[in-house]
């Protein structure tokens, strides 16, 4: 009688092949992607029990007056990411999303039509503020590494996250500039990497190569993190600066500067690195090639708000 195959995969090895496709799932998203969801089906999760109601599986009925009730204090697009959000752990926990139900998009575009659909954005940090923040700057070591972090974040219109993850060895020095390589970032999970040069500036205190270089000799940082913490005594810490440091070190820097921080944010360096090359010339090629953008409809946006004035109908109005 023939024998009766041996399984090709055993018990063991199928279960460890589960845990390495739940790995996998959760690498798919970002650290940051994967905290937000929580937060966000946490804050419904919240919601369901102050209502009695059940939050997974939840209804649509359940979905729908939940956006309804946030619509009061929420914008849409954080109305979105909640839906994303409940959507996201329904399919996980392997239930239908009421999510998908008509009646709960009926509601959604409803509060869209409603409240709109405009979009806050970060005021961009222009030449003017950058002169200003630059030449209000300490003679200190904190005011020289604030000095490179704000200078280089501009130049090379950096995310804050990437500003902040920069190490010693990322960075080349060349007879042009530096080149940043950028191993991953928001838009490239999968770590194909991107270059970005940093051209020397015309003016040595706003030139972001020689600050850039000052801040590494008067710090001796030769490996790691290139931006750290620097305590009220000048001390220099080990670890990475956060993303929300950028935040902190542009308000502190307005502020001595004399321009008041209202609107702007830590993604204003980016936002005025894309405003200002476009007012310059720069094609929207170049400016994608060295932010990363992936989406084009997000640089026209700032090209349509640097050419406002500068093709405005009213300056023909002889007035």
């Amino acid at each position: 009688m023939p024998k009766t195959p041996s399984p090709l995969i055993d018990d063991k090895d199928l279960s460890a092949l589960h845990q390495a496709a739940r790995k996998y799932a959760r690498a798919a998203l970002s650290t940051n992607t994967q905290r937000g969801y929580r937060s966000d089906f946490e804050d419904f999760v919240h919601w369901c029990h102050r209502v009695n109601r059940k939050s997974l599986p939840a209804s649509p009925e359940t979905v729908a007056l939940y956006l309804t009730q946030m619509s009061q204090h929420l914008k849409t697009s954080s109305l979105r990411r909640r839906v994303t959000a409940i959507c996201r752990a329904h399919e996980l926990s392997k239930f239908s999303s009421p999510t998908l139900d008509s009646g709960v998009k009926t509601v959604l575009r409803g509060i869209i039509r409603t409240k709109g659909e405009a979009a806050s954005h970060a005021a961009p940090t222009l030449l003017k503020h950058i002169t200003r923040l630059v030449s209000a700057m300490p003679d200190s070591l904190k005011g020289k590494r604030d000095t490179a972090l704000l200078l280089l974040g501009f130049a090379g219109g950096f995310r804050r996250s990437e500003l902040v993850g920069i190490d010693v060895d990322d960075v080349s020095l060349h007879e042009e500039g530096l080149v940043v390589n950028l191993s991953r970032s928001k838009t490239d999970q999968t770590g194909r990497g991107r270059k970005v040069p940093i051209c020397y500036g015309t003016h040595s205190h706003l030139c972001p190569v020689r600050t850039f270089l000052s801040w590494l000799s008067a710090s001796n940082i030769t490996t790691g993190p290139v931006f750290r913490p620097v305590d009220q005594w000048g001390s220099l810490g080990d670890a990475r600066l956060t993303a929300q440091s950028v935040r902190l070190v542009l308000k502190e820097g307005l502020l001595r500067a004399g321009i008041s921080p209202r609107g702007f944010s830590g993604h204003s360096l980016r936002a005025g690195f894309v405003t200002v090359a476009f007012i310059n010339g720069a094609s929207e090629r170049e400016v994608q090639s060295s932010t990363g953008h992936v989406n084009s409809n997000v640089l026209r946006r700032y090209h349509r708000d640097a050419n406002l004035f500068r093709q405005s109908a009213s300056k023909k109005l002889g007035l």
